[in-house]
């Protein structure tokens, strides 16, 4: 199965992300919204349409996992974030 971890530098999504690629019959792919040494952890700015729908189309993820949470702009984040991966799940369906 393969699984996008939305967030996987955070504390939760970090935690989740160490968890799950502990299981051989996962293939576990992250996010964060910086760069990372880690080949498997992309650099993505779920705000960004564009850049969300390359990372859901590169992966194409059985399972999305949402992780993300930013103090200064959570409304933001949630409002516009969330609903560009919506609409990105909605199209693939």
């Amino acid at each position: 199965m393969r699984i996008l971890v939305l967030g996987a530098t955070g504390f939760l999504g970090s935690n989740l992300f160490q968890l799950a690629s502990e299981n051989k019959r996962l293939k576990v792919f992250g996010t964060s919204r910086f760069q990372n040494e880690n080949c498997i952890i992309m650099q993505v700015d779920v705000t960004n349409k564009q850049s969300l729908e390359s990372a859901i189309r590169k992966i194409n993820p059985e399972v999305v996992i949402w992780t993300l949470m930013s103090f200064e702009e959570e409304t933001q984040l949630i409002k516009l974030g969330l609903n560009n991966l919506l609409s990105e799940i909605e199209s693939e369906i």
